[in-house]
């Protein structure tokens, strides 16, 4: 599935919506087939298997930006675009959960006579440590 992510990734480098509504009409009727039964079972491949989903939009987005728009690429470009947002949720989400687990050093408190003082220095030593780094 990621190969096919990075495939359909590498297709749409460059490509504004404009550039994709400008693309000709798809007028191969074997891949307007295919298109039209993978519309045809996308919603349904939904509750089987999401990843089977994303790969029969990840294929109908390649198929119509190889050769041309068809009746049903909005819909495809459209549910792409989801998966997309999802995919940088769930790459947020990651990302939070490893900033959870890492260990907290409590260097003050809001009542703490020296607070700013006290995160000035903190602020000063990651400064120093990103320099060196």
């Amino acid at each position: 599935m990621l190969a096919q992510l990075i495939k359909t990734k590498i297709l749409l480098r460059g490509k504004s919506s404009q550039k994709l509504l400008q693309l000709p009409v798809m007028t191969n009727p074997e891949t307007i087939t295919v298109l039209r039964i993978c519309n045809f079972i996308l919603f349904p491949a939904y509750f089987c298997s999401q990843s089977l989903m994303a790969l029969l939009i990840f294929l109908s987005v390649q198929k119509s930006l190889q050769q041309g728009n068809s009746i049903w690429s909005s819909s495809f470009y459209t549910v792409y675009s989801i998966i997309l947002s999802n995919l940088q949720e769930l790459a947020l989400q990651a990302y939070f959960d490893r900033l959870s687990k890492r260990e907290r050093k409590v260097i003050a408190t809001a009542d703490d006579p020296d607070f700013e003082a006290k995160i000035q220095a903190a602020i000063q030593e990651k400064m120093q440590m990103k320099r060196e780094s």
